[in-house]
């Protein structure tokens, strides 16, 4: 059997990149022959290069989604890119069909490969039951354009796109438009039901908010996100749990906590006994050993295009977009600091770290510290996190095990590099 193709129909390229990225890293013996950014180029690709998986967006201009599904159902294994709610989940898991949740989850997009690798090994599913349960939930709804709503004894039909706001008051609500209020004879769940959620976004529990009259967004004095109006002078707060969902439908940037989040290769160097090397050759001389090395080290770094985060004194630290290259940097690092008599040894794993301020935090970083300070002289210790990620790339490794590590809840097994 020759190696798998796939193919990315995905409209927003941001998300496509993203989702090729990792599709890369969790799979990188799969070949992404092509992308297309709308169901009409999705339909030419699948024609053109007969992948055998496709990761397909349900919502796409031109042809949607589905649509695309007909023609490729018994031909290739599909994994649907959506943004719907449980009830279409349901009918997803239900089906020999898999689904990624955007925004992208790591933890679901691994999943999905294991699916989609066992999958692979027999013929695609005839999808045309499917579909048919899909084309119901996707069905558009009809929307309110009206709202009946009481300014004191008076009764009046408000236009829905002429409000900026509504806003809870106990089991009613109060619709905010640029010249006056009204009260409206529904709960806030209710009117959330009837109003289109691509116009009327929630900013907390009690308030919906017109995308069209969004001023802007910024941050406040807590580092929280406020929401300003173009008809009206309220500053909105926006709760964290909306925080997302805000920015996502309004297209508007907002520096919010998960933007300092990525997914990354982080690696660790130590130099093997400095203490007693410092003592032996003195202060100043182990001065000028420090500069070659930190010097050696940054050249290997930019040779690997990683990211030089923080000299650590008689190491570094440092992250790159992939483990083969973090493997090879402190492979090369190793013998190029073996010139000036020293003996380097490194830890190296992959996961999400948050970077503030140029430095970079989180549980991966903590587990690549843990992994250095085990190695012993000239290793590079790896976790199996990064030994399943070099699939394929003729790095080789040998098994020391699985060892608790101090802060780190699970067991984590750990490998030594021995060829590159």
């Amino acid at each position: 059997m020759g190696r798998l193709k796939a193919v990315i129909a995905e409209d927003e390229p941001v998300l496509r990149a993203e989702l090729r990225e990792i599709v890369g890293r969790l799979w990188p013996e799969l070949e992404i022959c092509a992308e297309a950014a709308d169901g009409i180029e999705a339909i030419r690709a699948l024609e053109q290069h007969a992948p055998d998986v496709l990761f397909l967006d349900i919502q796409m201009p031109g042809m949607s989604g589905l649509e695309v599904a007909r023609h490729v159902s018994g031909k290739a294994h599909v994994a649907f890119v959506t943004a719907y709610d449980g009830f279409a989940l349901s009918a997803f898991e239900q089906g020999a069909v898999d689904y990624v949740m955007k925004p992208f989850s790591l933890a679901r997009m691994a999943t999905t490969v294991e699916r989609l690798k066992q999958r692979a090994k027999s013929a695609p599913a005839n999808l045309d039951a499917l579909l048919k349960t899909l084309a119901q939930v996707a069905a558009p709804k009809e929307y309110v354009r009206w709202i009946a709503a009481s300014k004191g004894d008076e009764l009046q039909l408000v236009v829905v796109d002429e409000i900026c706001c509504i806003r809870a008051d106990g089991d009613r609500a109060i619709a905010v438009t640029a010249s006056f209020e009204a009260s409206i004879a529904k709960s806030i769940t209710e009117l959330a039901g009837e109003l289109d959620p691509a116009v009327f976004v929630p900013t907390d529990a009690s308030t919906l908010v017109n995308v069209n009259e969004i001023a802007g967004l910024a941050r406040d004095t807590r580092e929280g996100i406020e929401l300003r109006l173009k008809q009206r002078p309220e500053v909105l707060p926006v709760d964290a749990a909306h925080a997302s969902l805000v920015r996502r439908i309004t297209g508007m940037a907002v520096d919010t906590p998960d933007d300092h989040r990525m997914l990354a290769t982080v690696l660790f160097t130590d130099i093997d006994g400095s203490t007693a090397t410092a003592s032996r050759i003195g202060d100043r001389a182990w001065r000028d050993v420090l500069r070659d090395h930190d010097r050696l080290c940054r050249q290997a770094i930019d040779r690997f295009h990683g990211d030089l985060v923080q000299s650590t004194g008689d190491g570094v630290l440092a992250t790159f977009d992939g483990p083969a290259r973090a493997i090879r940097c402190a492979w090369a690092m190793g013998e190029s600091v073996r010139n000036l008599g020293l003996t380097m040894r490194a830890g190296v794993h992959a996961g999400e770290c948050e970077r503030q301020q140029g430095n970079v935090r989180g549980i991966a970083v903590h587990i690549g510290a843990r992994l250095v300070a085990l190695a012993g002289p000239g290793e590079v210790l790896v976790s199996a996190t990064v030994r399943d990620l070099v699939g394929g790339s003729g790095i080789e490794f040998e098994d020391r095990g699985e060892r608790t590590l101090k802060g780190v809840a699970s067991p984590v097994r750990i490998l030594a590099v021995t060829r590159i």
